[in-house]
């Protein structure tokens, strides 16, 4: 009669050992990187560990687990050249009279790093109040990416590119953006601050599912560029009245609406500046509705 513990000696040494071309399981992965698995969860939510979910299950893969052990960026593989996109981009900042480094590498990390921070580089440059990566349908009937920023109120094409590309370029705002990298179903929001030439830029994201991919849009407001307060918005004197007699009042409610580009964040930033005092503590609250 075989006793329980020979049985499981014989289970063990059945058990398949973990070679680093092998696909490991989560618990595997849990016990590799000695970790808790909400910590472990949230390490996969932002992208910082790369993985595969076929249904309920997922699959890590042992090289990754050790880039991820050794402090290095999870590895990513294009399925077309981004060059063309690179390219673009640059003569798109040349008409515009802004000089972009040049990419010469050919590791597929840093090609879509430069992209983003590209993209970020010149909206900043152009003063744009939006970036829009837009999957749609091209000219010729097939599905492309294009990449638009709002100036002045109207969009101006800057590329249109492999919607192949689009994946890899969302996954990165996300990860900025501290999103959810493997949800691609239903709408996420998030926040960036970037610093760009000694700027502080502040940047709320919207990723917004569609059928042809995920769309990024991207709300940028400098903190250098507003400094008015509310008696130099340049609002009709009737108008500047009653908002400096709501914003001395103790409590109450103060509504702003109108259309992209209208300056309803450049009002609101400027009405905080207009309350904000030593004495005063001020908070704020972002509520999104759906």
């Amino acid at each position: 009669m075989k006793t329980r513990k020979s049985r499981q000696d014989k289970a063990t040494k059945r058990a398949p050992v973990a070679t680093e071309t092998e696909l490991l399981g989560i618990e595997q992965a849990i016990a590799l990187l000695k970790t808790s698995r909400p910590t472990f969860y949230r390490w996969v939510r932002t992208g910082k560990i790369k993985g595969t979910k076929a249904g309920r299950q997922w699959r890590f893969r042992r090289e990754d687990l050790d880039r991820f052990l050794h402090g290095e960026e999870p590895v990513t593989t294009l399925p077309v050249s981004i060059r063309p996109l690179i390219e673009a981009l640059s003569a798109f900042g040349e008409k515009a009279g802004i000089s972009l480094p040049k990419q010469d590498g050919q590791d597929d990390v840093l090609n879509v790093l430069y992209v983003v921070n590209n993209t970020l580089l010149m909206s900043c440059a152009m003063r744009a109040t939006d970036v829009h990566f837009i999957p749609t349908v091209g000219a010729d009937s097939s599905s492309v990416a294009q990449l638009r920023f709002r100036v002045d109120g109207a969009l101006k094409m800057v590329a249109e590119f492999d919607i192949r590309l689009l994946p890899a370029i969302v996954e990165r705002f996300k990860i900025m953006a501290n999103c959810n990298v493997h949800e691609n179903r239903v709408p996420q929001d998030g926040r960036i601050q970037v610093n760009i030439h000694g700027q502080y830029t502040d940047m709320r994201v919207c990723f917004l599912p569609t059928t042809l991919g995920e769309s990024v849009v991207l709300r940028i407001l400098s903190r250098q560029a507003v400094t008015l307060t509310a008696d130099k918005l340049g609002l009709p004197e009737v108008v500047e009245k009653r908002l400096l007699r709501a914003l001395a009042a103790p409590h109450g409610l103060i509504l702003t609406s109108g259309p992209t580009g209208s300056g309803k964040t450049t009002a609101l930033y400027a009405c905080l500046l207009s309350v904000a005092r030593p004495e005063k503590k001020v908070m704020t609250i972002e509520m999104n509705w759906s």
